[in-house]
């Protein structure tokens, strides 16, 4: 076979496999994704729940897209991402990016939660747009694959975007205003103290007292090891800890350091309480 003949025929194979690779695309049956998010993993049962986007999602699937012969793929969900991170740098986000082809469509339950901002929204409208993928948003019914559902997105974004900044005051106005009625807003109750009516924080004595007992056996020069032993000996347990259980040389350096902060605030006669800055936030559980 000489040199043009092969070549001829080189070219041949390669127009074959073009004209089969584009019978493949057109014959493809294209695919419905949708996405869900819940604020944080402990929201992820109420209010706008995992649940309730994915039939939001199924919903608009069998009304629009099964009828025209589209199958339902994948729901990507994102239970504790944070909503301020753009949809391509959430876990399940940038799978969903890597999982989409020409001709697919996504469809989010509600707009906040696909996007973090009006900027996330049009960046990723224009890429999916740009490789053919149809965006589709359940609240508003939009399809913003079409001229009018990106004019309409600008708008949704700028008040999407206004909606999430007031949200954020809101939440910071509630918390200025329980810590003024001297609720404590932080997590785990600080070292010695506990939770009491109104949420406010009261000092817990018997934690307190074992403290003292911890601090008193390491001014004696005993390890921590030995005074984890007393502890046990003495049926102490660590009631910092729910369910309380046996004390962990963590726990009881936790406590050691925790009660020094406390008994050096105290001989200066400033009370604990008005002073958070001296308590150790840290809770004592091993």
């Amino acid at each position: 076979m000489g040199p043009r003949v092969a070549s001829h025929t080189r070219r041949q194979h390669q127009k074959r496999r073009v004209i089969l690779s584009y019978f493949w695309r057109i014959n493809q049956v294209p695919t419905v994704y949708g996405y869900t998010r819940s604020a944080t993993s402990r929201k992820a049962g109420g209010g706008l729940s995992l649940e309730d986007q994915r039939g939001a999602i199924r919903s608009r699937f069998k009304e629009r897209y099964g009828p025209k012969g589209f199958e339902m793929g994948r729901v990507f969900e994102d239970p504790a991402a944070c909503g301020e991170l753009p949809l391509v740098d959430r876990p399940e986000g940038g799978e969903l990016f890597a999982t989409v082809e020409r001709g697919d469509v996504v469809i989010f339950a509600t707009l906040d939660r696909g996007f973090c901002n009006l900027a996330d929204i049009v960046k990723t409208c224009r890429l999916w747009g740009e490789l053919g993928v149809a965006v589709v948003l359940c609240d508003f019914d939009l399809d913003l694959s079409c001229p009018e559902g990106v004019e309409v997105l600008s708008v949704l974004g700028g008040l999407s975007a206004f909606e999430w900044t007031r949200k954020s005051e809101r939440t910071r106005n509630t918390l200025t205003g329980m810590r003024r009625r001297g609720r404590y807003v932080g997590g785990c109750a600080p070292y010695g103290f506990r939770r009491g009516a109104g949420g406010k924080l009261v000092e817990d004595e018997a934690v307190r007292k074992v403290g003292k007992l911890i601090v008193k056996w390491r001014m004696m020069g005993h390890s921590w090891e030995r005074i984890g032993s007393h502890l046990i000996n003495q049926k102490i347990l660590n009631y910092g800890h729910y369910p309380p259980r046996d004390w962990s040389v963590g726990a009881i350096r936790r406590a050691f350091a925790g009660e020094c902060k406390l008994m050096a605030l105290e001989s200066q006669g400033v009370d604990p309480l008005t002073h958070r800055a001296g308590v150790d936030s840290s809770p004592p559980a091993g």
